[in-house]
């Protein structure tokens, strides 16, 4: 099933951060390659026994969200944060316009999955 949109023709949160999801996954998958059965994680992490757990997510929609037929592009990138932590931040850019009709950052830990 696809995106889930409102009366007013415009794509809900949750379905918003499901997109956002979806292009961070696929940039993982440019990155460290799509291993069977798994989610991209990055080799050393993966031979530490390290994954990262999702602490915070702040999604902020413009007040011209993504509507329904639209072509959009979703920007993503991610960095270090702190010793032991990552962000990752998206764009939603109108695909013809650029406009930026909405935003997000999350922040990641890393977790010893042999520990926990």
């Amino acid at each position: 099933s696809g995106p889930a949109f409102r009366l007013s023709q415009t794509i809900g949160p949750a379905s918003l951060v499901s997109l956002l999801q979806e292009a961070a996954t696929e940039h993982a998958f440019l990155l460290w390659g799509r291993p069977e059965g798994s989610y991209p994680v990055d080799p050393t992490m993966r031979d530490a026994n390290l994954t990262f757990v999702l602490t915070r997510l702040r999604l902020v929609v413009s007040p011209n969200p993504p509507r329904w037929g639209q072509r959009v592009a979703i920007r993503t990138w991610f960095d270090a944060e702190g010793k032991a932590g990552a962000r990752r931040d998206w764009e939603v850019l109108d695909a013809e316009t650029g406009e930026v009709l909405a935003s997000a950052t999350s922040t990641w830990i890393l977790l010893d999955m042999v520990k926990r």
